[in-house]
Formats: C-alpha cells, sequence, structure tokens
C-alpha cells in the first residue's frame, strides 16, 4: 500500500525534526547551555525557523505550510526529547499567531509572515503560562484618542527581551471580558526586567513587564477574548501533551542506556527485576501518550463534538504521566541522575515546569471537574 501524501509529509517532517535534534539541538545543549542569548543557541534558533518549524500551523495565504496539528506535534515531540526550551519557544509563538488568525486579523498577520525573513521580527511573544480566565488580568487598557493605552505589570511574559512585540490580555474600563492587544516592548513606558531563571525551561527567555500608557493595537472585541484563549488552549494543549511526550522519551532513553552500561553483581542492572519494572512503566507510559497524543489531533482535525474535553482530559493524564516518567528516570540511575551531566534532573523541572502552561494544573483539574459533573448532572436528571 503506497502513502498518502499526508502520511508522506509527516514521514518527511519526522526525519527532518528526528535529525535536527539528534545532530544539532543535542549538540548545542552541551556546549551552550541553557543560555538562549548565546550565539550559539540563537543559531539553532535560526536554523528551526529556517526548516519551517515555526510556520507549520499558518495557512499557506499567511506564509505557512499549513501542515496541521499532527505535524506539529511530531516536530514537538521530537525536539524535547532533546530540549524544551525551544519546544516552548515554538508553541508560545504559535499560540500567538493563533490568536491573530482566530481574531481575523489578517492585516497584522501578514505585517509578521510575509516575506519576513529574520527570526527575531518573526517572533511574538505571549504570557504561555496564564490562564486569564481563571487567574486575572493586571493589564489595563484606556481609550485615547489614537485607540488605546495599555498600563499594568505582566509577569512571567514568554519571549520578553527576544521578540520585539507581544501578544497581552488586558481589560478594558468599563467593559467585560478582556481583548487581546499587541505591544511593541521598544516602545517608551515598557519596563523589561531582566530575564528570569525558572525552575525548567531555562533556555526559554522569559521578562516581568511594566507598562506605563503604552499604545496596544486591539486584536478582539472583549466578548471574545476568552472564547478565542479557551479554543486555542484546547488545541495547543494537545502539542503541549506532544512535549511532554518527548521527554518522557528522552527520560526512558538515557535510562535504558545507562541501565544497560551501569553493571553491578556481575551483570548489567537493566536485568535486575526492580529496574525492568521501573523501565517497563516508563515505556508503557509513553505508548500511551503517543497513542492519546494522535487520537487527539485526529478527533481535532475530525471537529467531533467533544474534542476540547478530550484534549483538556488527555493533557491532564499526560502532565501527570510526564511527572512519574521523569521522576522514575532518576530514580533508576541512582545518584547520578540528579547530577546535570545526565539531563536526567533537567527533564524532571521541564516536566514539572509544563504543567502551567496556560495556566496551573490543579485549576485544569478542577474546570475539568465541575465541567464533567455539570454534563453528567444533565443526564441523570
Amino acid at each position: 500500500m503506497t502513502a498518502t501524501p499526508g502520511e508522506t509529509e509527516l514521514k518527511l517532517v519526522d526525519k527532518t525534526s528526528a535529525e535536527f535534534s539528534r545532530k544539532e539541538l543535542a549538540q548545542i545543549m552541551e556546549t551552550a547551555g541553557c543560555d538562549s542569548f548565546s550565539p550559539e543557541y540563537q543559531a539553532v534558533l535560526e536554523k528551526a525557523w529556517e526548516l519551517d518549524f515555526f510556520h507549520i500551523l499558518l495557512p499557506e495565504a499567511a506564509g505557512g505550510n499549513g501542515l496541521g496539528l499532527g505535524s506539529l506535534c511530531t516536530v514537538l515531540k521530537n525536539i524535547c526529547t532533546e530540549d524544551s526550551s525551544l519546544g516552548t519557544i515554538i508553541l508560545a509563538t504559535l499560540a500567538a499567531y493563533d490568536v491573530l488568525l482566530e481574531s481575523q486579523q489578517e492585516p497584522l498577520l501578514a505585517e509578521f509572515t510575509v516575506n519576513q525573513n529574520h527570526l527575531r521580527s518573526f517572533l511574538i511573544g505571549l504570557p504561555l503560562f496564564l490562564n486569564p480566565l481563571e487567574e486575572g488580568i493586571d493589564v489595563v487598557a484606556a481609550r485615547t484618542s489614537a485607540g488605546y493605552s495599555l498600563s499594568g505589570s505582566q509577569p512571567y511574559l514568554v519571549l520578553a527581551g527576544l521578540a520585539e512585540k507581544v501578544l497581552l490580555p488586558a481589560t478594558i474600563e468599563g467593559e467585560e471580558g478582556f481583548s487581546y492587544f499587541l505591544v511593541d516592548l521598544a516602545e517608551a513606558g515598557a519596563d523589561v526586567s531582566d530575564p528570569v531563571v525558572g525552575m525548567g525551561n531555562s533556555a526559554c527567555p522569559v521578562c516581568d513587564v511594566e507598562l506605563n500608557n503604552i499604545n496596544g493595537i486591539q486584536c478582539c472585541d472583549p466578548s471574545k477574548g476568552g472564547a478565542i484563549f479557551s479554543r486555542i488552549s484546547s488545541k495547543l494543549s494537545i502539542a503541549l501533551a506532544a512535549m511532554q511526550t518527548g521527554i518522557m522519551k528522552g527520560s526512558f532513553r538515557d535510562a535504558l542506556a545507562y541501565t544497560s552500561n551501569r553493571k553491578q553483581g556481575g551483570r548489567s542492572i537493566v536485568h535486575w527485576s526492580e529496574v525492568k519494572k521501573i523501565l517497563s512503566d516508563m515505556a508503557t507510559n509513553i505508548q500511551l501518550a503517543e497513542m492519546l497524543v494522535k487520537q487527539c489531533c485526529t478527533s481535532m482535525e475530525l471537529h467531533e463534538k467533544n474534542w476540547q474535553a478530550n484534549a483538556d482530559a488527555a493533557v491532564i493524564r499526560i502532565t501527570d504521566m510526564a511527572y512519574d516518567v521523569t521522576t522514575d528516570g532518576i530514580r533508576v540511575m541512582g545518584g547520578v541522575g540528579y547530577m546535570k551531566d545526565f539531563h536526567q534532573e533537567r527533564r524532571f523541572r521541564d516536566a514539572r515546569h509544563l504543567m502551567s502552561v496556560f495556566g496551573m494544573l490543579q485549576l485544569k483539574k478542577l474546570s475539568f471537574l465541575e465541567n464533567h459533573i455539570s454534563k453528567s448532572a444533565v443526564h441523570i436528571a
């Protein structure tokens, strides 16, 4: 049986991203470490951009290749096997572009994508770790004769300091809901802090930002901001689950290699029954995670009725699995698992850090439970 065009493209994306991650990204992580502003890491960012990893979800009319969510998940899984920071940079950028797409801001979109030949101008920052529906918004937009003026604080703004422009959720005086605003951080009135050192994803630049009457371009009506966030977070949560799957695969790969080479009692410890059990549990979780991600991509692309609920459930479960797998990745290697030389401790921190993408995990669990109870109550009644 011959492969369909979609299958052929997916295989090519898989091969390209796997080779890039294994041959170039892994080497950079060994030499440049977690410095996102180093020339070496900047070079690998440029290479990822040249390979169109940042363009996968964008439609062709906007300078993208429109390969779909399945291709994005494949790329992010392969990249996060080596470095989840680059995966987070790609995810944040595509989430920002998705806001513009959902807001039907084609002219703004074209400014960033059409005939753009420099990565830094292409990037758009976003508070990726914020759920504006649950955690509140500190930025307020006031009407002016020229449009809107924004004031307030936005902590932990992903890509601030690297991207020239950012998208921020802001409330508007006298109106319900929130709008997304495009802001140029180079303007006077924007105070960008030094990079914030987080628990994980250390090569993904993050800064706190203070705004004082800075101009902002409104991208959507405040009555639509919440719905736009919900659609984007559900869709890209599938990509987040793929990132966690990649972290798990990297953890398992290194754990298997270490236990195969480490000898004690005259044999490799991979043959010890307890070690086998741990590795088996890790492999099972990875297999289940890959299956869930694939099913969620199919469900979304077919516009099935419950695809958003399926995506939310999958990312909650896979996030918990990633915590367990990266913990086991450290445990099976003993004391050296805590050493930076083996990267297992970094994967553990990265997996924990990614739990908060699109909002805190516990709030996601509570929200999912409340929605499930509400739907169940209708059937029970």
